[in-house]
């Protein structure tokens, strides 16, 4: 059993949209839970082993400008919501300091399936604080699956493990050719293992 909180971090580009270039879109944070199953590799002193979890995962995330020019007054909100059921497949390299204690590092891949979903909302005010123009509206392909690289570090003392990863995907949250996202988490977890011995 794992869970913890998940940093999300996306980075954009795109010329058509300069406005998604100047939103901050770190300091994210959201809760991730599920289960996972490690085995043991043959022959290999119990230094070696195959992770294989299953993760929900579950991100709001929206970003707010305000553009003020001498004839109107513009506020600007962008959405970004994802669902994902996310499957890791790892391989564990474990330094054994004794039967209950060990440092560990994680590396492998992660399969998304899901969706990322992105809006943006433009509210516009005259000088005298008149709205004007109101206008909600999803501009942005949807992502859907996608996979992304883990690597990561742990230490297990007994049943009960402390373990940080790095994720990185190269599609954030769209799959429009006119802007660019790739994104980037930092797990920090606690797991608990029910049969180690």
């Amino acid at each position: 059993m794992i869970g913890g909180g998940t940093f999300l971090n996306y980075k954009v580009t795109s010329d058509l949209f300069p406005r998604l270039e100047r939103l901050d879109y770190s300091g994210q944070i959201s809760p991730k839970f599920g289960v996972g199953l490690e085995i043991q590799l043959p022959r290999t002193n119990n230094k070696f082993s195959l992770i294989l979890e299953i993760a929900k995962l579950k991100h709001n995330y929206d970003g707010f400008e305000l553009f003020k020019s001498p004839t109107f007054t513009e506020e600007y909100t962008f959405y970004v919501d994802s669902d994902y059921i996310k499957i890791n497949t790892l391989v564990r390299r474990a330094i054994n300091y004794s039967e209950k204690n060990r440092l560990f590092f994680d590396l492998g891949f992660v399969m998304n399936f899901g969706e990322v979903s992105s809006y943006q909302d433009v509210v516009r005010y005259d000088l005298n604080g008149t709205q004007t123009y109101d206008n909600n509206n999803s501009f942005l392909e949807p992502l859907g699956f996608t996979p992304t690289f883990a690597g990561g570090i742990g230490y297990q003392v007994d049943r009960v493990a402390l373990i940080s990863r790095f994720e990185y995907g190269l599609n954030g949250f769209t799959s429009s050719f006119s802007v660019g996202s790739t994104s980037s988490r930092i797990d920090l977890l606690l797991a608990y293992s029910f049969f180690r011995k």
